[in-house]
């Protein structure tokens, strides 16, 4: 017993020799029916020719010169001109309270936080630490009770 998938195959075969065979047998065989790359015109395919993709003459196109990076210029480390005022603990974390000298402006800092280009690393009941590039400052909330 043949499958019903076969059957299909067969007939499809049988149709497509029916419709092209009938061509064929005339001699007039149109080959862009049979094959569709067929439609292209010979002549315009003479770059091909001339130029063979993987000829030897081809050869990749020059690497771009890399752009010369200038360092920036080293910033001066101006001094902090803040003050401590206090740190307030929850649980969500602890905050603290700085005061800008040099303009009078209070500000709220979080860890993780940049203030005047001062990345904050951590606050704890005691103080806060910050960094810039290389530098760490510590300012403790009893530091200024001396002067």
């Amino acid at each position: 017993m043949i499958k019903p998938c076969l059957h299909r195959a067969v007939l499809i075969l049988s149709l497509c020799s029916i419709t092209y065979g009938g061509h064929a047998a005339d001699g007039n065989t149109d080959r862009s029916v049979l094959n569709p790359l067929a439609r292209i015109e010979l002549q315009s395919l003479m770059g091909f020719r001339d130029r063979p993709l993987f000829s030897p003459s081809r050869a990749r196109s020059p690497e771009p010169l890399p752009l010369e990076l200038q360092e920036p210029a080293p910033e001066e480390t101006a001094e902090l001109n803040i003050l401590l005022l206090g740190i307030v603990a929850s649980p969500e974390g602890a905050v603290a309270h700085i005061l800008d000298l040099s303009d009078d402006s209070r500000t709220i800092l979080r860890r993780g936080d940049t203030f005047q280009g001062w990345h904050i690393v951590s606050v704890d009941t005691a103080g806060v630490t910050m960094r810039r590039d290389e530098n760490l400052k510590y300012l403790s909330v009893f530091a200024n009770l001396n002067e």
